[in-house]
């Protein structure tokens, strides 16, 4: 399963170099770190994820819990 966080500044103006990790909820699960580039998009996934409930989290903040299912996109919005 393999899913996008786009993370944003209120205007819109990507949030450049921070770190996007996928807290995925129940039993089994973890931490998945994504990669992130310098216009705010980090991809998240890994073959063996199944679609669940999850806490994204930036940096120290938490946002969720979200649904999240294969090819979702999420839009993580931040005051400056």
């Amino acid at each position: 399963m393999y899913f996008d966080v786009y993370v944003t500044y209120d205007d819109g103006s990507p949030a450049r170099g921070r770190d996007v990790s996928v807290e995925f909820l129940g039993l089994t699960r973890g931490f998945v770190y994504g990669y992130r580039d310098e216009s705010g998009h980090a991809s998240i996934g890994e073959d063996a994820l199944a679609p669940g409930q999850a806490n994204i989290w930036v940096g120290s903040q938490c946002f969720g819990p979200y649904d999240i299912d294969d090819g979702d996109g999420f839009t993580i919005e931040l005051d400056p």
